[in-house]
């Protein structure tokens, strides 16, 4: 083999430790650089839920209770919203202790029927605050039982249950106290920001607005409905109705205090006796029971115009655009009778960054910044308006963990780590979450707890709430 020339040897040897440094220059920038993301995009993590300030407070007492009922039909009044007033009846607990099972069941079938007729003995009322005699409406519908779940008293109250909903899956109710990319319970990603009061207040039986919402239908009416529904099948007699558990309950915006939605219920024990009619007069008659719930459903709609929020992005209310970009925000009406009657006006804060076209598209300049959009419409003499953050930068196309897959011990911990690309994308750390937290935890900072034998999913998403990267945690005993 040929040995190489004394030239070239030289040249290397004169070139080998300059190589050297080069390459421990980049290692070293490279550390210095990556050590800094760290700090930057890491260590800066923050919980990643911070409650909006309170407009109304949680009520405690009775008197409270009715004070803030009291206070949401004045707002609804004063905002000039619109209230629809349905009233329902659920049947169920169906009993025939001693027929005969095929009667039982052809019994059974005519249920339907009777909560048709039942449900048609209350037409659905409606009533518009809009209007300069709002508060005459008002004082006159105030005599009808329709607004009676306003005008219970402290000393209707039995109890008082009272519940602070901050986050809500859509899809099966499970509640949560901070924000979860996918919930825990079904798995489903529709969470949504709630922040509002669910108050449910259970009433005393023998309460004058439960008698006065309730007395009728009483047992002749009933006897007649079942009568009417069922005279070629079977007649009706001492038929008794027994009121019990009534309750008002009520969801309140905990920011602004609008009403959510009202109920007023009670269930209404129905039993009686059954005399069967030809071809089936054979069976004679047999005692019958049923469980009919009573429902007053209250939905308020309010005037307004919402840009996308947290309820559809999941980084709050703002929308991340790349620079010299168009974008096309919908904006939506509150109440569905102002869309296509009102015109929308859109405005920028600031034309150098964005400008917005009265379509609502937005087009985004050269230069990084933030600007906010607002959109805004004018009904009767009020004006309504919306607005949502428009951030200029460019969106995490990719976010990169320092461990993919983690197994741990019960009660061992360890910190997962994330790298964003592009480098500065986020603005915000990541939200970190846990598919079971049963199995393993992990807070704001990254730091995964191992709880239990299992396995789960720790996610890491972006703080546009685009980018998400995972982690499977596997927990020994």
């Amino acid at each position: 083999m040929k040995q190489m020339p004394e030239r070239i040897q030289t040249s290397l040897q004169k070139l080998l430790p300059g190589v050297v440094v080069g390459l421990l220059g980049l290692f070293f920038l490279t550390g210095v650089g990556l050590g800094g993301f760290w700090i930057l995009h890491v260590e800066s993590i923050t919980p990643a839920y911070e409650p909006d300030p309170a407009a109304v407070e949680q009520p405690q007492t009775p008197e409270e209770v009715v004070k803030l009922l009291q206070d949401c039909l004045a707002l609804a009044v004063k905002e000039q919203a619109k209230l629809k007033i349905t009233r329902a009846c659920n049947i169920s607990d169906i009993s025939f202790p001693n027929a005969d099972p095929l009667i039982g069941t052809l019994a059974k079938q005519r249920i339907p029927l009777i909560e048709g007729a039942y449900n048609g003995m209350f037409p659905e009322h409606a009533y518009d605050f809009f209007g300069t005699d709002a508060e005459q409406t008002l004082e006159s519908a105030k005599n009808e039982t329709d607004f009676s779940i306003f005008l219970f008293t402290p000393a209707d109250v039995a109890e008082i249950s009272t519940e602070y909903i901050h986050y809500r899956c859509d899809t099966c109710g499970a509640l949560y106290d901070e924000m979860h990319e996918f919930c825990e319970n079904c798995h489903d990603d529709e969470i949504k920001k709630k922040d509002e009061y669910r108050i449910t207040v259970r009433l005393q039986e023998d309460s004058p607005i439960v008698s006065e919402i309730y007395s009728f239908p009483g047992a002749q009416d009933i006897t007649a409905l079942i009568r009417q529904n069922s005279a070629d099948f079977y007649l009706t007699d001492d038929v008794q109705v027994q009121i019990s558990q009534p309750e008002v309950s009520f969801t309140v915006d905990r920011t602004d205090g609008r009403l959510k939605d009202a109920r007023i219920e009670a269930k209404k024990t129905i039993t009686g006796t059954l005399t069967f009619l030809a071809p089936y007069a054979q069976y004679g008659g047999c005692p019958f029971s049923c469980l009919l719930t009573d429902s007053l459903v209250y939905d308020v709609t309010w005037h307004g115009v919402s840009l996308p929020d947290s309820d559809d992005l999941k980084a709050g209310k703002n929308i991340t655009v790349a620079p010299n970009k168009t974008v096309k925000i919908k904006a939506s009406f509150l109440c569905e009778d102002d869309a296509g009657v009102q015109e929308l006006i859109w405005r920028t804060s600031d034309e150098s960054l964005c400008s917005v076209t009265q379509d609502g598209y937005v087009k985004t300049e050269k230069q990084k910044g933030r600007a906010i959009v607002t959109v805004s419409y004018t009904y009767g003499d009020k004006t309504y308006s919306d607005q949502a953050e428009i951030v200029i930068r460019n969106p995490v196309k990719l976010l990169i963990l320092n461990r993919y897959s983690l197994r741990l011990k019960t009660g061992e911990t360890y910190r997962l780590k994330t790298a964003a690309y592009p480098f500065g994308a986020m603005d915000q750390p990541v939200a970190w979450s846990s598919e079971n937290r049963s199995v393993a935890s992990v807070d704001a900072n990254g730091n995964v707890t191992a709880i239990a034998p299992g396995t789960t999913i720790i996610s890491a998403v972006s703080d546009d709430g685009y980018t998400k990267v995972s982690c499977q945690v596997e927990v020994r005993a």
